[in-house]
């Protein structure tokens, strides 16, 4: 969420929505009243998937719930501005601030309405683009609790220019590693979504992606059609950016301590600062921690440039694995979400609900690497403030300026555990053992604006591996 005047303006309209909500005061259209609590999926992470495993459509209007940006109202499905108000009542479908009538690509998905009609797609639906297969297979609810779920972001198959393995090959994989999804990101194509096992994964969730850009390398998530673009322009990337956000998706950079994405980046942002309004999550950690420490650093140290910019992007882990004799899950990515389902891991990611860990021991073996999935440490990371009209803020959240109790629980823990605040250490805790679980308690008086977060380390020394890394809990 930049603080640019474009992202300024489109949180004004989502609070305006919320006040109005809140006063049952915002109508849609002049001939039809619009119920703004039945199509708040962006606002306030509405996912209400039912019953068994496999599709739902709660609201029977035909679109699966995992698709159903509404998915309580029978009325409508999309809402690509994210506004609260559904595409068939939205007067401004995009959030271009063009009236639909006066718009010759209403829907911002790069096709104008008049090709869109000759075509037989729909000029109000993003995800309906002339001439782009779309992924419909929607894996529905594979857990209605609301809890942390854990994952690996970053995961190739035979789809991508350098890798062979087969879609299938990561099933039994993600289900051994313990993990409760998967993100598919390969190389500059989505022809994986549409390889008949995509819908076979019965034990584990998979989240459509892509591995996009070349240099300077992206991961969306949650996509439904391609979204490759020229990335020399930088025009052309922020139209691509915005196609992804339009479809519902969620963006990430990509290992941006490697120099060449970091090169590109930076010009790239350069020439278009309003990209970073899309960016919701970087992926801070690539690879088993020691093998991509030296590039990982220099990743924290630009994300928490990003954080010192004004900018709310949440922390994110990927094993960025080819093959499989380098299983996934190193690092693990948790996310906290309202159901483990596409929607439901989308929108713990855009709300910065995350943090990362890596199994350890890390045993070098004949590959490389000899991983077993020893047990990977959690983390129940809370701040309670002295001002009672808020409640207990979790990773993601937001909290007052003022005194403020910070409650830190980790099973397994290794080595320090550090609490920073902004980019400062203000508490270390090494008061355990190997293999413990650990509860810590820090008053601290929060000084805004700024930050908290926590990271683990195996050891003290030069030499010490990191084996948990959380996104923060923000300051106001």
């Amino acid at each position: 969420m930049a603080l640019s005047a474009t992202i300024e303006a489109m949180t004004m309209k989502m609070q305006i929505a919320m006040a109005l909500f809140a006063t049952g005061l915002l109508v849609g259209c002049a001939r039809k009243p619009y119920p703004p609590e039945k199509c708040t999926y962006f606002l306030t992470g509405e996912v209400d998937l039912p019953g068994k495993k496999g599709l739902t459509d709660t609201d029977g209007d035909g679109v699966s719930n995992g698709w159903d940006q509404c998915p309580n109202n029978p009325e409508d499905w999309l809402d690509s501005d994210r506004d609260g108000i559904g595409n068939r009542f939205d007067n401004d479908i995009d959030g271009d601030n063009i009236a639909n009538e006066e718009d010759e690509d209403m829907d911002g998905d790069g096709a104008l309405n008049v090709d869109e009609e000759a075509d037989g797609s729909d000029p109000r639906d993003p995800t309906s683009i002339p001439d782009l297969p779309r992924l419909e297979f929607d894996a529905g609810i594979l857990s209605e609790e609301a809890r942390w779920y854990r994952g690996d972001f970053h995961v190739h198959t035979e789809y991508s220019h350098d890798s062979q393995e087969p879609l299938t090959s990561w099933f039994d994989a993600t289900f051994n590693a313990r993990l409760d999804f998967t993100a598919i990101t390969d190389h500059r194509n989505v022809d994986v979504f549409f390889d008949e096992s995509w819908s076979q994964a019965s034990d584990v969730l998979l989240i459509p992606g892509i591995e996009w850009g070349g240099p300077g390398h992206a991961n969306m998530f949650g996509l439904r059609t391609d979204n490759t673009t020229n990335y020399d322009s930088a025009a052309d990337v922020f139209a691509a950016w915005r196609k992804n956000y339009l479809q519902g998706g969620a963006q990430s950079l990509n290992h941006y301590g490697n120099d060449d994405d970091a090169t590109y980046w930076e010009r790239i942002l350069d020439e278009e600062p309003k990209l970073l309004q899309f960016l919701d999550v970087m992926e801070v950690w690539n690879v088993a921690w020691p093998a991509g420490a030296s590039q990982n650093l220099v990743s924290i140290a630009r994300w928490e440039q990003l954080l010192l910019d004004g900018h709310m992007i949440g922390a994110l882990g990927g094993s960025d694995v080819h093959y499989s004799f380098l299983p996934i899950g190193y690092p693990t990515t948790f996310v906290y979400a309202q159901s483990l389902s596409v929607p439901g891991i989308l929108h713990g990611l855009r709300e910065g609900r995350t943090y990362v860990a890596n199994a350890f021991p890390y045993t070098p073996g004949p590959n490389g690497a000899n991983f077993n999935h020893p047990n990977t440490p959690t983390l129940e990371f809370t701040i309670t403030s002295d001002d009672n009209r808020q409640p207990e803020a979790i990773i993601g959240d937001f909290i007052s300026a003022g005194p403020v109790t910070i409650r830190i629980s980790v099973t397994d823990a290794q080595g320090p555990i550090q609490l920073y605040r902004g980019l400062d250490v203000i508490a270390s805790f090494t008061d355990h053992r190997v293999g413990d679980t650990v509860f810590y308690t820090f008053d601290d008086d929060a000084t805004a604006p700024s930050w908290y977060r926590v990271e683990m380390w195996t050891g003290g020394g030069i030499d010490a591996d990191l084996v948990l890394f959380s996104s923060p809990i923000y300051i106001r």
